[in-house]
């Protein structure tokens, strides 16, 4: 960030929210120096007094004359008693001006770290990738830390310097006007010429430290964040060694700065002790001219010395200065950057929204006049009120761009969004934003209580508004085992509640808000399957009734949506809607879809059988394919024969049973021990093993079939020819099956003999 003209100025802007006190505080600061100084100028007058006194002994001698006897010794004892009590005056009346303007000073510093965090809060999410958030700390801390020190110390030393310089010039011109100008000409020479010569380098170099500082930051967050990982690959010493490397580079740069400060102070050094000699010198000429009295010359170079001290002072906080004006010009860069999202002047706020979402030809791009750039191209979506969307696609498909656009987190390029029939850009972010409930997969919970993140998005909730809530969440499931309840307190980044817990947590704020339109994005993907199925249960509950759109890689945990909207890239790998549809329907008209829910899922190997359908004989198909893929082995078995000696057919599973000769008993005995003997061989061989069983013999065995890959989340089924359909029926039902329900169907031989 460059240094900004005027940042100083726009400092001193902020005095006038309390110019009164400021004014009241300075006028106090120069009262007392005047005092002070007063005091001092009455040293001439002590016996035995001027010779030629001048036109200002004159009046001071007038003006005290009533107060002043005759005789020497009263009249000395009269004017010490008069000084000692000025100067204690004077500094009483310093000390609360001084004080006043400590306390001016911090008000100045709230006021502006309040605008810079105000600022930030009005940024979008592109600025935030623009700029590092450890730069940013920085800024927020050290460079308004620097602003405070100034206001603390400095400020309140320069009001009184400055009073004190303009007290002490007129007392000398009061003395001798040739000498107290040819005195004011040297200082001022000095002064500027050490500015001109000093000043440039230490700005630069106090510009780049401060950058450097904001590096040095985000470097050391960065690897506290990843401490875990540094200690479990034994990297400390390389780290340590390199954070050291980066505080030497930081080190060099102050190092030089307090080298060209050094000069200063040599300079003004001379001037300290070069000007009492010249003050005498010269004098020496004048009082050979006439021009000057010899008495006068003690007293002018006293005030020569506390003429020259502020502007000493001055030298010696040259790098402080110079630090304020980066720390100035670094928090107002930040402040006056212009947020990306702003709203219209007519932007109206438009209560509580239904949740009919609509994407109308809707181009979007980070870049927009670079023509190469990654973009949404042309997006056509409708999401109906209540409905449960979710949107799916490969990386880099815009899969939360368009969260973004509808939430204004950015606009759009082309197009428009619309909810309810309002474009987004039309409402207030306030309330736009309103209608909004995001739950994420980086949860973000804050330091403090339970119960104040639950009311994150509605500090006001009533108690039982939060319970409530937490029940919705299932936060109530674990509350009990919390130290202290709603009241436990919360680490940084909710430390102290697990993974899932800080999930529902976010869930039940979210209910807590009770927003009609719900964002998820990848809310359970970074859970553990048990724990996502007790998070997916929440959100379920979360969701009725509502409008969501869910993003999700895990497409298992979006099979139930009303609909699914595809994302891929185009021939000009920009991206756009590929298809949309209900996870069924996209099964069978979206290959591209039916290859991405293939390739998520976990590994299942599904392996039918029933009393007269033996598939034994596909057991070491299964096994091997369960071992390749370390996957779990489903049986499918279709039960038992019914055992009444009835003569009609039985028609089991869409399938008519002819009747055997066989005991249908016996049948199922030798059924039940096939399935034991799979279960025996597949646990010996360490594989996870689970029995399926259809509830509903009306089912025919093609849809018993899919609802067990639904149920199991099997990717392959392996099974011998079924010779108690039709060749033809078999391999409609096989198609039908690898589309509808996304397995590779495998079909073993030899045929398996009824028995």
């Amino acid at each position: 960030m460059t240094l900004l003209p005027g940042s100083f100025r726009r400092l001193l802007k902020y005095t006038g929210r309390q110019r009164a006190r400021w004014g009241g505080a300075i006028a106090t600061v120069a009262g007392a120096m005047f005092i002070i100084q007063f005091a001092a100028r009455l040293i001439p007058l002590l016996p035995p007094g001027p010779v030629n006194p001048s036109y200002a002994d004159q009046l001071l001698l007038t003006f005290l004359s009533p107060i002043l006897p005759n005789e020497e010794r009263a009249r000395a004892v009269v004017l010490l008693i008069l000084m000692v009590g000025l100067i204690l005056l004077g500094t009483l009346i310093l000390r609360q001006g001084r004080a006043a303007i400590t306390q001016l000073g911090q008000d100045l510093v709230v006021d502006v770290r309040a605008d810079y965090y105000a600022s930030l809060l009005r940024q979008g999410l592109q600025f935030f990738r623009r700029n590092e958030s450890g730069t940013l700390t920085s800024i927020g801390l050290n460079d308004t830390e620097a602003i405070s020190a100034f206001s603390l110390t400095h400020a309140p030393y320069f009001v009184q310097s400055g009073a004190q310089f303009v007290m002490v010039l007129l007392f000398m011109l009061t003395l001798n006007v040739w000498l107290a100008l040819g005195a004011l000409a040297v200082i001022l020479l000095v002064f500027f010429a050490t500015q001109a010569v000093f000043v440039p380098p230490t700005q630069t170099l106090t510009a780049r430290y401060a950058q450097k500082l904001g590096q040095v930051t985000s470097k050391l967050n960065e690897d506290l964040a990843a401490v875990r990982d540094i200690q479990l690959f034994t990297q400390e010493a390389r780290f340590a060694q390199n954070f050291r490397r980066e505080l030497e580079k930081l080190a060099d740069d102050m190092r030089a700065t307090g080298r060209w400060q050094a000069w200063s102070f040599a300079a003004y050094q001379f001037l300290e002790s070069f000007g009492p000699a010249l003050i005498y010198g010269v004098g020496a000429l004048l009082v050979l001219g006439g021009l000057a009295q010899d008495k006068v010359l003690g007293s002018f170079a006293v005030y020569f010395s506390q003429l020259a001290l502020p502007v000493l002072g001055l030298s010696r906080s040259m790098v402080t200065i110079q630090g304020l004006r980066v720390a100035c010009a670094r928090v107002f860069g930040v402040m006056d950057t212009p947020p990306e999202i702003t709203e219209a002047p007519t932007a109206r706020n438009p209560g509580q929204l239904r949740g009919h979402i609509r994407f109308e030809n809707v181009t979007f791009s980070y870049a927009p006049n670079d023509p190469d750039a990654w973009r949404l191209s042309n997006i056509n979506l409708e999401i109906l009120p209540g409905e449960k969307a979710a949107i799916v696609g490969g990386s880099g498909t815009g899969k939360s761009s368009l969260l973004y656009l509808l939430a204004r987190f950015a606009d759009v390029t082309a197009g428009r969004v619309t909810i309810d029939g309002y474009d987004v850009r039309e409402l207030s972010l306030r309330g736009l934003r309103q209608n909004l409930g995001l739950v994420a997969q980086n949860v973000v919970l804050l330091r403090g209580s339970l119960l104040e993140n639950l009311r994150f998005a509605k500090p006001n909730a009533t108690p039982q508004e939060v319970e409530a809530a937490a029940r919705v969440g299932s936060v109530d499931e674990f509350l009990a085992g919390l130290e202290a309840g709603y009241e436990t307190q919360l680490g940084e980044q909710g430390q102290g509640l697990s993974g899932g817990q800080r999930q529902r947590v976010s869930i039940a704020r979210a209910a807590l808000a009770n927003p009609p339109i719900l964002l998820l994005d990848e809310a359970t993907s970074a859970l553990d399957s048990k724990t996502e199925e007790s998070v997916s249960r929440a959100l379920d509950v979360l969701t009725r009734g509502r409008t969501s759109i869910t993003i999700a890689h895990r497409l298992n945990t979006i099979r139930n949506a009303d609909k699914i909207v595809l994302l891929g890239r185009n021939a000009q790998g920009h991206a756009t809607v590929r298809a949309v549809g209900t996870h069924d329907s996209l099964m069978e008209t979206s290959a591209e879809y039916a290859e991405l829910y293939g390739r998520q899922r976990r590994k299942g190997i599904l392996m039918p059988i029933g009393p007269l359908y033996d598939t034994t004989a596909a057991l070491p198909t299964v096994l091997g394919l369960a071992f390749a893929y370390k996957a779990p082995v489903y049986l499918l078995d279709f039960g038992f024969m019914r055992v009444d000696k009835s003569e009609s057919l039985e028609k089991r599973f869409g399938v008519t049973i002819i009747p055997t000769k066989d005991d249908p008993r016996v049948v199922n005995a030798k059924h039940m021990r096939r399935v034991e003997d799979i279960k025996l061989k597949v646990e010996a061989e360490g594989l996870e093993f689970q029995i399926v069983t259809p509830t509903d013999i009306t089912l025919d065995w093609v849809q018993v079939t899919l609802n067990a890959i639904h149920q199991t989340g099997a990717t392959h089924l392996v099974a011998v020819d079924n010779v108690m359909v039709s060749m033809e029926t078999l391999r409609e039902s096989i198609r039908l099956i690898e589309r509808k329900g996304g397995v590779e169907y495998i079909l073993v031989s030899p045929i398996a003999e009824a028995v």
